[in-house]
Parts: structure tokens; C-alpha cells; sequence
């Protein structure tokens, strides 16, 4: 009885589950995570927004009672939220929502540079669980 078809069947097999696993490890670590950093549910909001393309127009088109609903339906019921949206020398806009004492705040900002003139606007988003 031949086994060396058996013995080149079986390194086949152990050499692609090496090369799987190697594959799914190194899949499996994110470039933009950087070490140590937790999750920041505040800044995925504002980039999902930001690249959505809604902030920037809603922003400027000073449409804040939509940014607030698209927060709200982007979080779900279990998180509460702040908005705050200043121009370069004082706040236009913040959330009716009053912030907890007490609750583990995520906070995150941006700063947009104009919608087809130089008009800075900063915009922070603050979150907490309920």
C-alpha cells in the first residue's frame, strides 16, 4: 500500500489551515484602530453623518430640528444626546435635551469650513446611556 498520496493530501490540508488562520488574524486587525483607544460612539455618529453627506447641508441650511432627528433615529432609545453647533464667535444652536448628572459621557467635534465660502461652523456632539 502507497501512503504518499495520503502523506502529500494531509500537509495540503495542514498547510491551507495554517494559511487560513493566518489570513483571518490578519484580517481581523483594523489599520485605523489605534491601540488602546475605545469606542467613541459620538465621533462614528458625526463621521456617519459627515459622510453621509447630511451634516454639512442641514449644518448650513440651519435645518438643526433634522440633525436631531437623525441622531435619534442613529442611536436607538437607549442613548441621549447634546448637540451644540457654534460659528466662530458664539453658539447658534444646542439640543432642548439637558445633560445627566452623574452618566459617563462620549463627546466628539468637528469643525466644517464653509459651504462655498469661508463660514466656520464646530459642531460637538455629547452622548450617554440611559
Amino acid at each position: 500500500m502507497n501512503s504518499d498520496g495520503f502523506t502529500y493530501t494531509l500537509e495540503a490540508l495542514i498547510a491551507g489551515a495554517i494559511l487560513l488562520s493566518a489570513m483571518g488574524f490578519y484580517f481581523s486587525i483594523s489599520p485605523y484602530e489605534l491601540a488602546g483607544t475605545s469606542y467613541n460612539p459620538a465621533a462614528s455618529t458625526l463621521n456617519a453623518l459627515l459622510w453621509g453627506g447630511s451634516l454639512k447641508e442641514e449644518i448650513y441650511n440651519q435645518n438643526f430640528n433634522f440633525l436631531d432627528s437623525q441622531i435619534e433615529y442613529a442611536q436607538g432609545k437607549n442613548l441621549g444626546f447634546r448637540l451644540y453647533v457654534y460659528n466662530k464667535s458664539s453658539l447658534i444652536y444646542k439640543s432642548p435635551i439637558t445633560i445627566p448628572e452623574g452618566k459617563q459621557i462620549y463627546s466628539s467635534g468637528i469643525v466644517l469650513s464653509g459651504n462655498g465660502s469661508f463660514s466656520l461652523r464646530k459642531v460637538r456632539l455629547v452622548l450617554w446611556y440611559k
